[in-house]
């Protein structure tokens, strides 16, 4: 951790739980500054964690309900073209992303 400060990188962003789980566990008893961290999708403990873990949180009920109108529609007209759904996603804002140095908080 401390040569990812000396090497000039401030953020990580983990693609999954356990990336970022691991990272943390990385991290954890290293000496020097830490990243700022943000994993994708939200994660049930991510509140006890330390530091609190940022997060993008999915909206897995969203994505299931789009999932399905696509394949009744693909069901009822096979012909329709290809399409992209985009379904919402948030940012949780913990403490494993503090914002830079001089920002305002």
């Amino acid at each position: 951790a401390a040569g990812w400060a000396a090497s000039g990188v401030t953020a990580v962003v983990t693609g999954n739980n356990r990336a970022s789980v691991a990272l943390l566990h990385h991290l954890h008893d290293r000496p020097g500054p830490r990243p700022a961290h943000v994993g994708f999708d939200e994660l049930d403990l991510a509140d006890v964690l330390d530091p609190p873990l940022s997060t993008v949180a999915q909206d897995a009920g969203g994505i299931g309900q789009a999932a399905v109108d696509l394949l009744f529609e693909r069901i009822a007209a096979p012909g329709l073209p290809p399409r992209s759904v985009v379904v919402p996603t948030r940012l949780v804002v913990r403490r494993s992303s503090p914002p830079p140095d001089g920002a305002p908080a």
